[in-house]
């Protein structure tokens, strides 16, 4: 199970040495859910410049303000890459949409709402880095802007909200059917995707980019 560590019952001066000094203590690949004061950004940031190659964090939810965000320590402290973190921020979607089935087919429908709005929080804030951080890059580097990959991913990115909203709304209402309906029409465009992004996007970029502006990128996706 994952720990939590709630930063906010720290003092403001100490609050970004105690939780890099927390963080440091996590083994390669586990986790810790830290809940964040109404100065997150500044924290997060604090987090990045003590120690930026050990962990990867993503928020569990994508309230602004205070909120819990999942650290994990990542295998190596090797020069990050953009492959490397969505593909993680990847598997950490799908496995809270797989909770949200799971409680639903349970007959747990709170907990499959409250599922569904986590993944929907988090997937829209995966969404918002490609759209406004990610794909510009790309496009600046290789010239395609209304043609290519990101073109394709943008449209691909409405369809998936679409689904997202609906999968909410479904679970909101207790409606088995139309969940079902709707988690399936998703996974049809989210499976490939997921792959086009995580065989020739993500790759891609990173090949283009050199140690020090990847860093840079991979830095500007973790606190978007």
């Amino acid at each position: 199970m994952t720990q939590t560590y709630d930063a906010r019952e720290v003092a403001p001066e100490q609050r970004a040495a105690s939780l890099v000094d927390r963080l440091k203590q996590l083994r390669p690949g586990t986790e810790l859910d830290v809940i964040m004061p109404e100065d997150r950004a500044d924290l997060l940031q604090a987090v990045l410049e003590a120690a930026p190659r050990r962990f990867w964090f993503s928020p569990v939810d994508a309230a602004a303000g205070q909120g819990l965000v999942r650290f994990i320590a990542r295998l190596e402290a090797s020069a990050p890459r953009v492959s490397e973190y969505l593909a993680w921020d990847h598997d950490r979607l799908d496995s809270i949409l797989v909770e949200c089935m799971r409680a639903a087919g349970a007959g747990d429908w709170q907990g499959a709402e409250r599922c569904a709005t986590r993944f929907r929080d988090g997937l829209f804030r995966h969404i918002a880095i490609e759209n406004d951080i990610l794909f510009p890059e790309f496009e600046e580097r290789t010239g395609m802007r209304d043609v290519g990959p990101t073109a394709v991913m943008r449209h691909e990115h409405v369809e998936i909200k679409h689904a997202v909203d609906e999968i909410v709304q479904s679970a909101a209402s207790k409606d088995s059917e139309a969940l079902q309906r709707w988690h399936a029409n998703l996974l049809g465009v989210l499976v490939e995707h997921n792959m086009k992004e995580e065989q020739i996007l993500y790759p891609g970029t990173d090949r283009m980019l050199d140690d020090a502006t990847r860093e840079q990128l991979v830095h500007r996706l973790l606190l978007g």
